[in-house]
């Protein structure tokens, strides 16, 4: 018999640069996705520095607050009790990644860096980032960037980064990040023919204003 899941989505009003306005949108969003009975809430991509931060992601102050944000999202035991992911950029053997951050319980279960980046109209993702590759590489992250409280909740000094599956008592959830979803070999397809339960896209698309002049024609 199949068991009923609740999963949350948000389209958080975040904005660049913003790291305590958009960890406190982010930390009322899980709360309220766990008030409801959720077990599991995505948030946008690069939820937490804003995702249309352009050359700030090449200073090392933004990976920095960024992870001291994820910190105060790990102690406080409110957040408990639910599965969430936020977005962020992670620098690991030397790359910027554009990278989720999935959590349970104030410990990092997996960080998954993005495979595909947006490189068309508005967004130079590529600028920034680079793509992980190949699919289904996991390698070992040190969480040296972690400040120490928030470290020491962690039943380990490293934590999976890739490509990789999370695997529950009654489910197993996958994870592909907005433009992957476009590509010829999206990740769902793989996720899928390997039984995954559930499957996450977390986006974040731009907003575009367009405004119209109206002109009388005599």
């Amino acid at each position: 018999m199949g068991r009923l899941v609740t999963v949350s989505t948000s389209n958080l009003n975040n904005w660049a640069l913003d790291y305590e306005g958009n960890t406190g949108r982010i930390r009322e969003t899980i709360k309220l996705s766990k008030a409801n009975g959720s077990r599991y809430v995505t948030t946008p991509e690069l939820s937490i520095p804003g995702y249309g931060c352009l050359d700030h992601f090449l200073e090392q102050d933004t990976v920095t607050h960024s992870w001291q944000m994820l910190a105060s999202l790990l102690v406080d035991r409110e957040l408990d009790g639910i599965c969430y992911d936020v977005g962020m950029p992670v620098r690991h053997s030397g790359s910027l990644f554009n990278a989720r951050i999935v959590v349970l319980d104030g410990k990092i279960l997996l960080i998954r860096p993005k495979m595909s980046l947006a490189m068309a109209g508005n967004y130079r993702e590529g600028r920034y980032f680079i793509p992980w590759s190949p699919p289904q590489r996991v390698e070992q992250y040190e969480l040296h960037e972690l400040p120490a409280a928030a470290r020491s909740l962690q039943d380990s000094a490293f934590v999976p980064i890739g490509d990789a599956i999370v695997s529950a008592l009654d489910c197993s959830i996958g994870y592909e990040t907005c433009e992957e979803l476009f590509t010829p070999r999206a990740p769902h397809i793989d996720l899928s023919l390997a039984g995954v339960d559930i499957i996450i896209n977390s986006s974040g698309s731009h907003r575009e204003y367009l405004i119209y002049t109206a002109r009388k024609v005599c």
